[in-house]
């Protein structure tokens, strides 16, 4: 492995899919993507460790809101027909209370049961941590420089 390397620069992009339980609560409850991607940019301590991550605010930054007193259950996965980043590379948790992912996971291209609340919540901030393995696995641009790798997380919150 070689001392130095030219850094890898992993890019994420959050889409958003609505999925509910009926069609009144499809009028009630909502999801918004608050900051829609985050930029991961490895240093050489970075590779040194084996990976990159982001953590709380500067994850992925969800709402939701319920009046359901139930509450609801949100889903993350990544669908990407052709993810630029391995899945097996690509983990995922929330440190927020109700997580349901409290250590990193592998994303996989189905829904995952990331975090959920037992009651009606409004406005209520859930934040997606990233940690991008194996960086050594990515190459560089042909005569170095930067070279960025795209993935899309797709996010359903579902009524109980």
């Amino acid at each position: 492995m070689p001392a130095t390397r030219t850094l890898v620069r992993a890019l994420f992009v959050v889409t958003m899919l609505l999925a509910t339980t009926s069609t009144r609560a499809l009028a009630q409850l909502s999801i918004t993507i608050v900051s829609a991607s985050t930029s991961l940019s490895p240093t050489q301590p970075d590779y040194e460790a084996g990976y990159v991550e982001v953590t709380g605010t500067g994850g992925i930054h969800v709402r939701v809101t319920t009046p359901n007193s139930a509450g609801l259950i949100l889903y993350v996965r990544c669908d990407d027909g052709t993810p630029e980043i391995g899945l097996s590379d690509l983990l995922v948790k929330s440190a927020t209370t109700g997580t349901l992912l409290p250590s990193y996971t592998a994303i996989t291209g189905t829904d995952q049961s990331l975090w959920s609340v037992a009651g009606a919540v409004t406005d209520e901030d859930v934040y997606t941590d990233i940690r991008i393995q194996g960086l050594w696995s990515y190459p560089d641009a042909a005569g170095g420089g930067t070279t960025s790798y795209t993935n899309t997380l797709t996010y359903t919150v579902v009524d109980q």
